[in-house]
């Protein structure tokens, strides 16, 4: 403290008149309200320390399974009543706490996929900014279906992902100041390593290293145009060929 991220800016959203640590005048009925920032003591995390914090919930996650299975194992070995009744109160607070759990997800996700086959990607993540001051927010790990779900408040942010095989990706500013659901969940399409950049529409980049790749696909070559030479964005490969 005081805020670096902020760089002494008086409006931060809805907080206005942010305090960075100058002398108040108060007089005899006044009360101090002011908005008070600090930044977080942490750096941004890599993606294998994030990784490794979300295999680690997975291992507690199945922990929370271990007094359930213990109890229907020791059922099996002494069927007593008792035992039975300590299977069904075992059975019961883990559906309450998943429950307690799962109480604040969203209706509907954001899904991340590969941009040509469409196909989910799990594991990846995705981290969330807001415009003004390019700060990071909050950070998720996309679950087998490749769903995320940001909360947020009513301004501007963009999201980034990050997935072992496929480029990373940065998304366009997403204004959410006047939406009303207070969930950011945008599907999100990622490009393999290696791969023409494509965007969301199916639109190739056609690059150099494509172009000789295409000089072998298009035998007959196209007319007045030197794969090898094209560096610029162009339309996609069909469009290309029939020119």
């Amino acid at each position: 403290y005081p805020a670096e991220l902020l760089n002494r800016a008086e409006i931060d959203g809805e907080y206005q008149n942010v305090y960075y640590g100058d002398p108040i005048v108060v007089g005899e009925d006044g009360i101090i309200n002011r908005p008070v920032p600090l930044d977080p003591d942490k750096k941004m995390e890599t993606g294998k320390q994030i990784m490794r914090r979300f295999g680690w919930k997975k291992v507690q996650g199945l922990f929370t399974l271990l007094g359930p299975i213990l109890a229907v194992i020791s059922f099996i070995i002494t069927p007593e009543l008792w035992i039975a009744g300590l299977i069904v109160v075992q059975i019961i607070i883990y559906f309450i706490f998943k429950r307690l759990a799962d109480a604040d997800k969203p209706v509907s996700w954001g899904m991340v996929k590969d941009v040509l086959s469409g196909k989910a990607l799990k594991r990846s993540i995705v981290r969330v900014f807001d415009t003004k001051f390019n700060k990071l927010l909050d950070t998720q790990v996309t679950e087998k279906k490749g769903k995320y779900a940001f909360l947020v408040g009513n301004n501007e942010y963009y999201m980034t992902t990050e997935k072992a095989g496929y480029q990373p990706h940065k998304t366009d500013v997403y204004d959410m100041s006047h939406e009303e659901s207070g969930y950011l969940a945008k599907d999100i399409s990622m490009n393999k390593e290696g791969a023409p950049s494509v965007d969301g529409d199916g639109a190739v980049a056609v690059r150099s290293d494509l172009g000789r790749q295409l000089e072998e696909e298009v035998s007959e070559g196209i007319k007045d145009v030197d794969l090898g030479e094209i560096h610029e964005d162009l339309d996609d490969i069909d469009s290309l060929k029939k020119n």
